[in-house]
């Protein structure tokens, strides 16, 4: 049985259907929502730490890192950080991550070989238990001399502890793989030129791959975290895959980039109010 739980706010009422298990929790961020000012389905102008401090304990059911790094690439100048200051940037986020997270919520982080085993040390030191890697096996990336060419990345998944119930679609994993379940390799192309067309982004994920990982972990009306919005591709995925989100992003450019991708998804006619996110003179309160 299902309950459809509404959240007001001063331009629009949203609905968000939720089993009746997370009712309680719903109401919950309701109340918190309105004394704070934090709406979900929206992207918020701020670093992501300082914004999951806002947020109610256990309230998440999926977390889709796509975290810095710290390749210290030429001209992207979130991505350096010396040893000692991304193993803290790395420890503080996931903290912060870890305590949001509902008992049986779990986190799907994004990494290569320069972060992926700092993350998975941190993971296991806060108490998050891994549970699988998924790989991303991608047909374009870096080309090296020296090493073999890069064709894939790396994906943690992890739950908040041991008693945690990891949800685990089994039945659409096996709609997508012609009625079998899976492996952990997941195969795409090249994001689309067509998802690039309101800008670009130099890391973009594809939606298919987003939109199949939130669908395998998580149901509809959950709630979805990027703390790392970037270009928005976890929000446009949540909203196709009939889930609620909530991001951060501290690039003015792009969040107006996840605003114009977002107005291209059509999904009723209320979208406009119900999935905008916040325009470029609003910011997140702060406590």
């Amino acid at each position: 049985m299902k309950t459809t739980t509404k959240i007001k706010n001063t331009k629009s009422v949203v609905s968000i259907t939720v089993n009746n298990r997370r009712k309680n929790v719903i109401e919950e961020y309701k109340q918190y929502k309105i004394a704070q000012g934090i709406l979900l389905n929206k992207v918020y102008l701020q670093d992501c730490i300082e914004g999951m401090r806002l947020l109610p304990s256990s309230i998440i059911k999926l977390i889709t890192a796509d975290p810095p790094y710290n390749m210290k690439l030429k001209g992207q100048y979130w991505d350096k950080m010396s040893p000692e200051e991304f193993l803290e940037f790395n420890r503080a986020w996931l903290l912060e991550a870890y305590r949001v997270l509902e008992e049986d919520g779990a986190i799907i982080c994004f990494g290569l070989h320069h972060n992926i085993f700092i993350v998975a040390q941190v993971m296991r030191e806060i108490g998050f238990v891994i549970k699988t890697q998924y790989v991303w096996e991608k047909d374009y990336g870096r080309n090296s001399i020296y090493v073999p060419n890069h064709r894939a990345e790396f994906m943690i998944l992890a739950t908040k502890n041991k008693k945690s119930k990891l949800t685990y679609n089994v039945d659409y994993a096996k709609s997508i793989n012609n009625g079998k379940n899976i492996s952990n390799i997941i195969r795409t192309k090249r994001t689309p030129a067509i998802e690039k067309r309101h800008g670009a982004f130099p890391c973009q994920k594809p939606i298919e791959l987003m939109e199949k990982l939130i669908k395998l972990h998580s149901n509809e009306g959950d709630i979805i975290l990027s703390p790392f919005s970037g270009s928005g591709t976890d929000c446009v995925a949540s909203i196709l895959a009939n889930r609620n989100f909530i991001a951060y992003e501290t690039d003015r450019d792009n969040l107006l980039l996840t605003n114009r991708r977002l107005q291209d998804v059509r999904c009723d006619n209320d979208y406009a109010q119900k999935f905008l996110t916040i325009n470029q003179n609003q910011v997140c309160s702060t406590i």
